[in-house]
């Protein structure tokens, strides 16, 4: 008896060789991009420099995490970058734009939230401390 093979011919297995090259070669091209990207700088604007003293306000009230991921809170540089936005904002006064007005506008109204609650928060921990310590009874 003579056995039969079944031999498959995958006369496709070009193709399929240069689809899946050209797929790593995008990928690596977009990472390439992507690099690029991370590397530019923004163009120097009144957004620009709002946001980069927001960015410092922000990291004072610890909403920003240090490079090991713990937040830090630096409440007196958080009130002086807050107060520079304001300050920049009074000196700009009417030569602002519509949407340079707003967004300052909304950067100092959540920045300053946000330090009212840290600064409260911060306030009732050291009142818990300071009554858990009272109220301690030792044996």
């Amino acid at each position: 008896m003579s056995e039969e093979k079944n031999i498959h011919v995958d006369s496709d297995w070009k193709e399929q060789v240069k689809k899946e090259k050209e797929k790593l070669q995008q990928e690596e091209e977009n990472q390439q991009q992507g690099e690029q990207d991370q590397n530019q700088m923004p163009e120097a604007s009144f957004e620009v420099l709002v946001n980069l003293l927001a960015t410092q306000a922000a990291y004072g009230l610890g909403l920003v995490p240090d490079e090991k991921g713990n937040p830090v809170m630096n409440l007196p540089v958080s009130k002086l970058h807050i107060d520079l936005i304001s300050v920049l904002e009074e000196k700009c006064g009417e030569n602002l734009s519509e949407d340079e007005k707003k967004h300052i506008d909304d950067t100092l109204s959540q920045l300053r939230m946000s330090y009212v609650y840290m600064t409260n928060a911060q306030q009732q921990g050291e009142d818990q401390q300071d009554q858990g310590e009272s109220t301690i009874q030792t044996e």
